[in-house]
This record gives C-alpha cells, sequence and structure tokens, in this order.
C-alpha cells in the first residue's frame, strides 16, 4: 500500500470529536467549537444568504447531534431551530450555567496546592487546566461572578506553591515578573 491510499483519497481528514456527555461539556466545547466555523456575522446578515444560512444551520445541528451522547438528543431536538439555541441548551443541561459548577471551579483553582516532591510539571498542568476551565465558566457570567484574570490566576498559582519552603526565593521572584501573567510565571 502507498504512502497516499488511505481513507482521505481526496485530500481530507475526518477530524474526530468525542461525544459530549453531561461531564466533559468544557473539553469538548472547545474542541466542537474548533470544529465548527458557522456563523460569519457579517454574511449571517445578508438577506441573500438567507437559504445557504438555513443549510449550514442544518448541516451544525446535525453534526452537533451526531456528536453528543444519546442521553442529550432531546436537548438539540427541543431546541432544534438554530444552533446557538441547541448549543445554548447543551451547555444548561451540562451544568455549564450553574452557580454550583462555577463556585466548585473556582474552589478548585484556589484549593490547588503543589506538594514538595511531587512534580511541579505536573501541579502547573493541573493549575492551567483547572483555570482554564474556570475561566470557560465564567465567560458566560461575566456581571455575576466576574472575570478571573490572567493576573489573578498567577497570584493564585504562586500561592498555591506556598507548601514548599525550598521555592521561596523562586516565588518571590516571580511576584516581580512584569508584566505579570500566569503564562509568564509558570513557564
Amino acid at each position: 500500500m502507498s504512502e497516499d491510499s488511505d481513507s482521505s483519497v481526496d485530500n481530507r481528514s475526518s477530524i474526530r470529536v468525542d461525544k459530549l456527555t453531561l461531564n466533559n461539556w468544557v473539553q469538548w466545547k472547545s474542541r466542537f467549537t474548533l470544529y465548527l466555523n458557522l456563523l460569519d456575522r457579517k454574511w449571517v446578515a445578508d438577506e441573500k444568504n438567507a437559504k445557504a444560512f438555513a443549510k449550514k444551520n442544518n448541516k451544525a445541528l446535525d453534526a452537533l447531534y451526531g456528536s453528543v451522547s444519546k442521553e442529550l438528543h432531546n436537548e438539540i431536538l427541543e431546541n432544534d431551530t438554530s444552533f446557538p439555541d441547541a448549543w445554548d441548551a447543551l451547555a444548561s443541561a451540562c451544568g455549564q450555567n450553574s452557580v454550583i459548577t462555577t463556585c466548585a471551579a473556582y474552589k478548585k483553582v484556589y484549593s490547588l496546592r503543589y506538594q514538595p516532591g511531587t512534580s511541579l510539571t505536573e501541579h502547573i498542568s493541573a493549575f492551567k487546566s483547572a483555570y482554564t476551565r474556570l475561566s470557560d465558566i465564567t465567560a458566560n457570567h461575566v456581571q455575576e461572578f466576574g472575570t478571573v484574570t490572567s493576573f489573578m490566576a498567577a497570584a493564585l498559582f504562586l500561592d498555591s506553591l506556598e507548601n514548599d519552603s525550598d521555592m521561596a526565593p523562586l516565588v518571590q521572584t516571580c511576584y516581580d515578573i512584569v508584566p505579570f501573567a500566569l503564562k509568564n510565571v509558570s513557564d
């Protein structure tokens, strides 16, 4: 078999997005968002594109339906007039708009603590993952919960290193980094 004799003879790749379940909204959303480039606001606003928009909307709804678990199919079917409505219904069903989910995400970021002798790389990864989840959740609730800025995340991250007194000089140096941001203090 030659190199180019795979299933994508037309030079297209098949994008794989895990099925959405009640427990993987944040990870699924980021992957599916990359997959879909549905709404070009100027294009949608142009009335001559209404028929094409309806077709794109239906294709997007079909892709959405195929990428969620069966337990969430009714959320799409009950909100099948527009992709954004179905998307919002899925977010609500998965707890994205829940105060409990938001508070749990805040607590996760705030309570992460580095344990001396364990992998600092793993701690950084866990912190960034928790911060990304919190940022994603609060993006839709800025008025209610505010925004966790990269500045705040950097301060919380450095605070999470308090258990390792050997790192105190390094942590103190990190507080002086300009600009003070999570990426800069964790790299």
